[in-house]
């Protein structure tokens, strides 16, 4: 081969390593130049649908707020509140014959207790242990609105008559009525009164086990509605009290939570506590965006969550809700209590149950807003706003 020859060979081949090497630095990049601009993009997307959510929870939460503080203020139900307390301690006494007790005894072992199993399988509360710690009270009136009444379980708010002669009873045809069309309206889970001084149950629309009791003595005292009543209890006017959701055992230990305001007489005292068990469906309906995540530009994984103060899901997972089976699979890998992913498999929701306590929601909870890759409560790395 001659020297020319073989400086052309050479010329070519090194020409056609260039070219090689200025494609792949090109596409390079170009890929870097894509991937920089797709993380942009899906940050850019990621802030604005965080931003839209924060404003619709936000305003949502804002009408419950207001809701429950003008209802607290309201003359209806301040008269409503004195009507129900001065009534609920008016009799004599609170005895009832044997087979009346026998038959609230009954119903806590058999129908709410049955209820309760099918629900808590493997749950330390017994149903006996919760009747035990009621008052004189609260067994003298859950027997009339509970265990007397025809309404089967579940639907004990459609009594408005109870069958007794005591001076409550008349309350209650006069005030029930409203509070339950305002429950019906607005999609709250129940509305209680609650007497300042003693935490009695006063009122309640849907007369599960908690009416009657008392949340600073009686079975549910360390409860999350009981935790609300007790931060508004000596609160002026407009003053709230919130408890995110957790489980609740007259709910069946389904997830509850509780926004609290108090009932201030004119004279500035507090008498009572108005109280809403919260709209979780609603809620849930707002932070899914109804199920519709492709459409709203989240794609094949994208959601949108809330978390509380206290680290617990107060929303449904769109992984949960979508694929259960591959959901309670991964959370079984990650260092969740294998009691809560069970619980979370029974009940079908995380709310109240499943502690997320990512980088995000730290950095969130602390007051810090930013877009970062994480690992997120299924253990797999997301881009987080």
């Amino acid at each position: 081969m001659t020297l020319s020859r073989t400086l052309l060979i050479g010329s070519i081949i090194t020409a056609a390593i260039s070219v090689l090497l200025t494609a792949t630095i090109i596409g390079l990049a170009s890929f870097f130049i894509s991937k920089d601009e797709i993380e942009r993009q899906t940050q850019n997307q990621l802030v604005a649908l965080r931003e839209e959510q924060k404003e619709f929870i936000t305003s949502y939460l804002k009408q419950i707020h207001h809701q429950v503080k003008t209802q607290a203020s309201s003359i209806t139900v301040r008269e409503a509140a004195k009507s129900f307390i001065t009534s609920y301690y008016q009799p004599s006494n609170f005895n009832l014959n044997s087979a009346e007790i026998s038959a609230l005894k009954r119903y806590y072992t058999s129908q709410f207790g049955s209820r309760y199993k099918e629900r808590n399988h493997n749950s330390d509360i017994s149903p006996d242990q919760i009747f035990d710690a009621l008052s004189e009270e609260a067994i003298f009136f859950q027997h009339h609105f509970i265990s007397a009444n025809p309404n089967p379980l579940g639907e004990k708010d459609k009594l408005v008559t109870p069958d007794t002669k005591i001076n409550y009873r008349e309350v209650h045809e006069t005030y029930h009525p409203e509070f339950r069309n305002f429950l019906n309206a607005f999609g709250y889970y129940d509305i209680f009164i609650i007497d300042a001084k003693t935490g009695d149950i006063v009122y309640s629309v849907f007369k599960e086990l908690d009416f009657a009791t008392s949340l600073t003595t009686g079975p549910f005292a360390s409860s999350g509605l009981a935790d609300a009543f007790k931060k508004v209890r000596n609160g002026s006017s407009g003053e709230i009290g919130f408890s995110p959701f957790n489980a609740y055992t007259p709910s069946y230990e389904d997830p509850a939570a509780f926004i609290a305001s108090p009932i201030v007489d004119d004279n500035g005292e507090t008498i009572a506590v108005l109280a809403f068990q919260m709209p979780i469906d609603k809620i849930n309906q707002i932070m899914t965006m109804q199920n519709s995540w492709k459409e709203k530009g989240l794609g094949e994984t994208g959601e949108t969550y809330l978390v509380s103060e206290d680290f617990k899901a107060q929303s449904l997972s769109r992984f949960l809700l979508e694929n259960p089976e591959a959901y309670i699979t991964s959370l079984s890998q990650t260092d969740t209590e294998k009691s809560v992913v069970e619980a979370i498999k029974r009940k079908g929701t995380n709310i109240g149950y499943q502690t997320i306590r990512t980088d995000a929601v730290e950095r969130a909870l602390s007051g810090t807003t930013g877009f970062e890759l994480i690992e997120d409560y299924r253990g797999v790395e997301v881009l987080s706003a």
